[in-house]
């Protein structure tokens, strides 16, 4: 039996396809949450900068 005979209830297709939604809304808002932090981290001045890798920001 190859691949091609076999079946996927229509449970598991939905199923699959309500998973694959939410794993590209995730994705969606991962890279716009990183478009937010590059923004926010481009208007810091480089004192700014060193604060916060140092921890005091």
């Amino acid at each position: 039996m190859n691949t091609a005979d076999v079946l996927v209830p229509a449970e598991a297709t939905s199923h699959t396809a309500d998973v694959l939604g939410a794993a590209e809304a995730a994705a969606n808002t991962a890279v716009d949450t990183a478009a937010v932090l590059a923004r926010a981290l481009n208007d810091l001045t480089p004192a700014q900068l060193r604060d916060l890798a140092e921890g005091r920001g």
